[in-house]
């Protein structure tokens, strides 16, 4: 015969059950706590601008991480052609990374976390879009590497029933390497407009890396705030080197082989930045970051916009000298830390000759190149 279950232990229970309730209750005040604070925080320009910076952090580091996996990959033949950031010239956004092989287009797309269906659908539109940039057309090879999962491959068809590679960071190169094998090289007479916009990301990319380079090196120690691939909500492109200072701040964009673009785009960064930031009294200057030999002094665009023109090795001397209405060092650190448990630096590794930064609670990200 069962035990009987006396009074007691239904009182038992039903203490259990108020105190789970008390406990749940305890937990959603302390995240709508943590969501009014955030909220708060998100209200001061400098602060969300801070945010901003680390989020877009993040993200920049997952990319290096996949720029990674594939640049080894493409070390296996000389000939391949290897750049991020190729605007296809469509709308659809830049593509993450491109590989091109004598047969084959590889265009992989990088997610932190996200949906994948949503991510599929994003990189068959920008492997579609390159294709048709290809005199070629040759096969393209859509991939969405999701970098915050260890997932195998598998396919994922879009509505339009294209198949698009979805993978982890692990399997990434297998991927790549499944879809490359036995490729001859790349022939950039066969696909004029094609290598055209590779080797245009190609030098954006070598400006980046070296622009990066030179301002954490010689202004972060001065509390100087330097990031790379801002994103701002406002912007359909992220601001290539972003520079905060007593000095000014400094919306920065590689030159590649089109100056004009380049001067557009730190023209409407600085704008939108500045509109961001009319709270403050600051000035938002626009500079194009150009090659070591580049001798203008200004560019201007077809509507009269003008940027500071700039070679990559004087940046940080341009911005430490110019006097123009900047942050103080107050105002700084806001930036930097802009909400408990969350902290952006960069600082340079002089035994290692590279670049390091970390975010949120310490946590280091990967080295930068250059």
């Amino acid at each position: 015969m069962a035990r009987g279950r006396g009074p007691g232990f239904f009182g038992e229970i039903a203490a259990w059950a108020l105190a789970e309730v008390a406990i749940e209750g305890v937990r959603r005040f302390q995240a709508e706590a943590q969501a009014a604070k955030m909220a708060a925080f998100e209200r001061d320009p400098l602060r969300r601008l801070g945010l901003e910076i680390i989020t877009s952090t993040i993200g920049f580091s997952a990319a290096l991480e996949v720029e990674r996996k594939i640049g080894a990959l493409a070390r296996q033949n000389p000939h391949w052609w290897l750049a991020s950031g190729v605007d296809p010239l469509a709308r659809v956004g830049d593509v993450d990374h491109v590989l091109a092989t004598g047969e084959t287009l590889v265009c992989v797309e990088t997610k932190n976390v996200g949906i994948e269906e949503a991510a599929a659908a994003q990189a068959a539109r920008a492997a579609e879009a390159l294709r048709r940039l290809d005199d070629r057309r040759r096969q393209t090879v859509p991939i969405v590497c999701i970098v915050a999962s260890d997932r195998v491959p598998r396919l994922v068809y879009t509505e339009d029933g294209v198949a698009v590679r979805v993978t982890g960071l692990d399997m990434l190169q297998t991927v790549i390497h499944e879809a490359v094998e036995g490729c001859s090289g790349f022939d950039p007479d066969a696909s004029p407009r094609l290598a055209r916009q590779i080797y245009h990301a190609q030098l954006e990319e070598e400006l980046r890396s070296q622009g990066f380079r030179e301002l954490a090196r010689s202004l972060s120690g001065h509390g100087w705030v330097c990031a790379r691939n801002v994103r701002l909500h406002t912007l359909s492109r992220p601001i290539s080197l972003l520079t905060l200072g007593p000095s000014g701040i400094f919306v920065i964009e590689p030159r590649g082989i089109d100056p004009h673009q380049a001067t557009l785009a730190a023209n409407e960064g600085a704008r939108q930045l500045a509109s961001a930031l009319v709270q403050c009294s600051v000035e938002v200057i626009p500079v194009v970051a150009g090659t070591e030999s580049d001798t203008l002094a200004h560019l201007r665009a077809d509507n009269g916009k003008l940027a500071w023109a700039v070679p990559v090795n004087h940046l940080a001397g341009a911005a430490y000298r110019a006097g123009r209405p900047g942050l103080a060092e107050p105002e700084l650190r806001r930036i930097r830390d802009p909400a408990p448990q969350w902290s952006y630096r960069t600082w340079f590794d002089e035994e290692q000759e590279q670049i390091n930064w970390y975010w949120s609670r310490g946590e280091r990200g990967p080295t930068a190149a250059g």
